[in-house]
């Protein structure tokens, strides 16, 4: 008997346990422009030479010229500490990178500068610990 109440019980939860998945505007990470070009929201960090993309499916390494110095400058109100990433939306050229000594064998570089996200104003799961 106390097997089959477990067993209710477990068949229970599982069927009202749901699968959501949350489907925001910043969720979709791929907008096609041009064949060469696209528009992706994800999140942007540069911190020691080094700039990284990254969407929900993608990690991209930055091309390091005019535009992503641009970008960084702007992110920069919007970091506590240098090692934040910050949520933007940007129009890209993406490529693979063939040099097997790169980290990152995708790489994107920035055409235009869409949108920053104001992570102030982003529903984040993240929970703040410590001092």
């Amino acid at each position: 008997m106390r097997k089959v109440i477990l067993f209710s019980i477990f068949i229970v939860i599982a069927l009202s346990c749901k699968n959501d998945k949350k489907t925001t505007e910043f969720n979709k990470p791929l907008i096609a422009v041009s064949e060469n070009e696209q528009i992706i929201k994800g999140n942007f960090i540069y911190y020691d030479d080094a700039g990284v993309f990254q969407t929900n499916t993608e990690i991209y390494g930055v091309v390091i010229d005019e535009m992503m110095l641009e970008l960084n400058d702007k992110i920069e109100p919007f970091k506590e500490k240098k090692t934040d990433i910050i949520p933007v939306t940007v129009k890209v050229k993406k490529f693979k990178h063939e040099n097997p000594t790169d980290v990152w064998e995708n790489w994107v570089a920035i055409k235009e500068i869409i949108d920053i996200h104001d992570t102030e104003k982003e529903e984040t799961n993240v929970i703040k610990t410590g001092s």
